[in-house]
């Protein structure tokens, strides 16, 4: 495995609320950076959390962050885990990988691919499960329906005199 430091700029974008929330989360999220072996947090710098225009309170927040990574594929490893909306590689400008580091490179790609693959068959066939369940429930509910009939609601104007005559017919049942 090659051995090249490998610098890089993120951008990792979050959206949520409240905006005191988001900052805080974001924070933390790139704090977990200086925890990975063979990457270092260079710099990072938080926006203010902004109001997304189209959603009724929903905020969003990004971090630029500057990073160093011993090799290329650790720099892969962190674009997997902190799932950055942007990379910029800015040093050096030619990468090296020897074969082995480009198999393990590929393998990782793979594997994590067939993983992503995988929960979305599960997940298709979960949709697809629960919309045959749903037109089957439709369609019994239908079957089952009896046709609504008219009915007429009469209510008394809640005046007191109505009131005394039912409390009157009530107590003259228990006398007899």
């Amino acid at each position: 495995m090659v051995e090249q430091k490998i610098r890089a700029i993120m951008i990792i974008e979050v959206a949520g609320r409240p905006p005191e929330y988001l900052t805080d989360s974001l924070k933390a999220h790139v704090e977990k950076i200086n925890g990975v072996k063979g990457a270092r947090l260079i710099s990072s710098r938080i926006a203010e959390a902004r109001k997304i225009e189209e959603e009724k309170d929903l905020y969003t927040s990004f971090a630029e962050v500057e990073v160093e990574t011993d090799t290329f594929g650790r720099l892969n490893e962190l674009i997997f885990e902190f799932m950055p909306s942007s990379v910029e590689i800015i040093d050096p400008s030619e990468i090296i990988f020897d074969c082995q580091e480009a198999t393990v490179i590929a393998n990782d790609l793979a594997g994590r691919l067939h993983k992503y693959d995988e929960v979305a068959k599960v997940a298709r066939m979960q949709i697809q499960q629960l919309s045959e369940r749903l037109s089957q429930f439709q369609s019994s509910a239908k079957a089952n329906a009896s046709p609504i009939q008219p009915m007429q609601i009469t209510m008394g104007d809640g005046s007191e005199p109505e009131k005394k005559k039912a409390v009157s017919k009530k107590s003259k049942k228990k006398k007899s």
